[in-house]
Formats: C-alpha cells, sequence, structure tokens
C-alpha cells in the first residue's frame, strides 16, 4: 500500500507539403498546401497504490520474483492544439486557415504494473562485514488508461455573417498508453 505518481509529457508534430493537380481534386483551383499541425498533452496524476512483490525460491541462490501493482490516479490532463494550413493557388494570394484549442480536464486515470523474471543473490563475508549481491533479468510493463488525451477539430466553419469567430467541431479522443520490455537489475548492499 502506497501513494503513486505519474507525469507524462507528450508531444506530437506533423509538417506536409502537397501539390493539388486537375486529376486530384474536383476543385477548380491548382496550387501547393502547406500543412502544420502541432498537438501537446501533459498529464500528472497522483492516487493510491496497492500490491504484491513475490518470490519463488529455485536453489543455489536463484528465485523467480513477480512484483504487481496496481493504483487509480487522479489526474489533470492539459491538452494543446494548433493547426494551420496554408493554400497557395497558382497565380493567386495565398490563403490561410489557423486553429489552436486548449482542453483541461481533470479525471480518474487506472495504470497496473508488472514486473517479473529470474533472479540471483548472494551474501559475501568481506572484511567482516556483509555484503549482498543480487543480479536478475525480467519482463516489465506499465499500462495507464486513458492518459493520452488530444482534441481531434473535424471541422471549421465560418460564422454566419463571414467576418468573426469561426464555429470548430471537434471532439475529445483519451487512448491508453504502455510501456514494456526487458529489465536488467542489479543490487548491492553493504
Amino acid at each position: 500500500i502506497g501513494l503513486k505518481g505519474a507525469w507524462l509529457d507528450q508531444r506530437y508534430k506533423f509538417h506536409a507539403t502537397d501539390r493539388i493537380e486537375e486529376l486530384q481534386t474536383e476543385l477548380p483551383t491548382l496550387g501547393n498546401i502547406y500543412h502544420k499541425l502541432h498537438t501537446d498533452a501533459d498529464i500528472f496524476g497522483l492516487g493510491p497504490r496497492m500490491g504484491t512483490d513475490m518470490k519463488w525460491y529455485i536453489g543455489d541462490g536463484f528465485h523467480l520474483f513477480a512484483d504487481i501493482s496496481g493504483a487509480l490516479l487522479y489526474s489533470r490532463a492539459d491538452v494543446k492544439f494548433k493547426n494551420r494550413i496554408v493554400f497557395v493557388p497558382d497565380g493567386l494570394a495565398e490563403q490561410v486557415s489557423s486553429v489552436s484549442l486548449k482542453g483541461n480536464k481533470h479525471l480518474f486515470c487506472p495504470q497496473i504494473a508488472f514486473f517479473g523474471g529470474l533472479m540471483w543473490g548472494r551474501d559475501f563475508h568481506i572484511k567482516k562485514g556483509e555484503q549482498y549481491l543480487e543480479i536478475g533479468l525480467g519482463y516489465e510493463v506499465e499500462y495507464f488508461w486513458r492518459v493520452n488525451q488530444t482534441l481531434n477539430v473535424s471541422d471549421v466553419q465560418p460564422s454566419l455573417s463571414g467576418i468573426g469567430s469561426h464555429r470548430i467541431d471537434y471532439k475529445r479522443t483519451s487512448e491508453d498508453v504502455s510501456f514494456y520490455g526487458i529489465t536488467f537489475k542489479a543490487r548491492l548492499d553493504f
């Protein structure tokens, strides 16, 4: 039983250039499109953690281990979305469309962690002292639900008068994030 904290800082950048030709679209104008999309999602969470650490001794200092834990994090997600599209028609002035949004949200994010594998440990008695060396290799997984928060703009419409504000249709999406891989662990107590 304890306390778990997590801070994830995610950034996405997309830059693209394309050429509109006659055969690609029904648009009456040919030209170039330059597209920049930047998304920044920061999430910080804190909450109670519960888990268990298990060891199964095999012999000669070897043992199998499994550490399993779970947490429920009360989190704050700060999300920023910037999208800029520049259309440069052949022989005409460029047209720029920009969108910039911020969306902050509080939410609960469950999290689980597992680390298991094979470990070897031994006591050494050097110069009237006790030292303990432990070396191991295992597989580690950490899984967070709903921490990948993004804002997806689906449409931008001008106001009815054609001047001033625009109406932006967007939806908030949240995806899961996991970290996993093989971990080498070494420990020396003295």
